[in-house]
């Protein structure tokens, strides 16, 4: 019975022994405990290698300037506008236009319009005037008229605005030197003249001359006995025409009744026409510049009567008010 309890006791212990790898049981019975023995680790220590930083070569922008080609002007090939005037007509073959020059009378202006109507005033060096009225295509002359200047300059500086009939004149005009002379081969009166560009004519419009005009010319039997012909008109921007007309002694002329002047004006480039009704007549005609003054010169006739008589002027030289 004891032998089996020992047993026990060393089959146990034995048991228990078994579960430690470090105890080795001697045969002998005698426990010997065998160190255990621990390998240390070895630890290979890192090689660190020092990162080696390439510098950045850094390749400096090489900036190519800009080349700028200067820009090519093509210089402006524009024509030049040729303007010709609206009372001009085509340059080449017709009469029509404002011409100045000389006739054998003296310095002149002549007018002649789309329909063949003629006016001409001519001046000489002893004060003396000629005006010109027709149609150069009516088989008829033109009308000639004699004018003065003022017989007393106190009280007027026009020429007489009702001319003395004179003689008749067939007018004979051709046109040469490319359109800028109109030639007259016309008996007794053989002239040349020129066609007026704008220095020479200025052109005329109605706002340019809008306002009031006062043309006075005195007529005297002699020195202490004078009348004072007064031809006023004022030119509106639209055209119309507004005045009156006195014939009194200087003394009375500012409380004379008036003739009034009705009537309108319209624009032809370098000269204007004219038409309006006075003292129970219709008279026609034209307005141009004085080539020496700033005046302007008033060129108007009655329709010819029926009973044959000859038609009467209505001119003047209006200066600006």
């Amino acid at each position: 019975m004891f032998t089996r309890v020992f047993l026990a006791v060393a089959v146990a212990a034995v048991v228990g022994c078994s579960s430690d790898s470090n105890t080795t049981t001697p045969t002998n019975g005698t426990t010997t405990e065998t160190p255990s023995t621990q390998t240390p680790s070895t630890q290979t220590p890192a090689t660190q290698t020092p990162a080696t930083e390439t510098p950045a070569t850094e390749t400096p922008a090489t900036e190519t300037p800009a080349t700028e080609t200067p820009a090519t002007e093509t210089p402006n090939t524009e024509t030049p506008v040729t303007v010709t005037p609206s009372n001009q007509g085509p340059v080449n073959d017709s009469t029509a236009g404002l011409w100045t020059g000389s006739t054998t009378f003296g310095d002149a202006v002549f007018v002649i319009d789309d329909a063949d109507n003629v006016w001409g005033l001519s001046v000489n060096t002893a004060g003396r005037y000629e005006s010109v009225y027709g149609n150069l295509s009516d088989n008829a002359p033109e009308q000639l008229y004699a004018h003065r200047d003022s017989d007393d300059t106190d009280f007027g500086d026009s020429f007489t605005g009702v001319g003395d009939v004179g003689d008749t004149r067939d007018y004979m005009f051709t046109v040469s030197n490319d359109g800028q002379s109109l030639v007259s081969s016309t008996e007794g009166d053989a002239f040349s003249l020129t066609r007026a560009d704008n220095n020479d004519a200025a052109p005329i419009t109605l706002a340019g001359i809008a306002g009031e005009w006062d043309s006075r010319v005195a007529i005297c039997v002699d020195a202490d006995n004078c009348n004072v012909l007064q031809i006023n008109m004022t030119f509106a921007a639209d055209g119309g025409v507004t005045g009156f007309s006195k014939f009194a002694t200087p003394d009375d002329l500012a409380t004379t009744d008036g003739i009034a002047i009705l009537g309108s004006a319209e624009s032809q480039g370098q000269y204007l026409t004219i038409s309006f009704d006075w003292n129970g007549t219709t008279r026609t005609g034209i307005v141009f510049g004085d080539r020496t003054t700033d005046k302007l010169i008033l060129q108007t006739s009655n329709p010819a009567p029926a009973d044959g008589a000859v038609a009467e002027t209505f001119n003047a030289r209006l200066t600006r008010q």
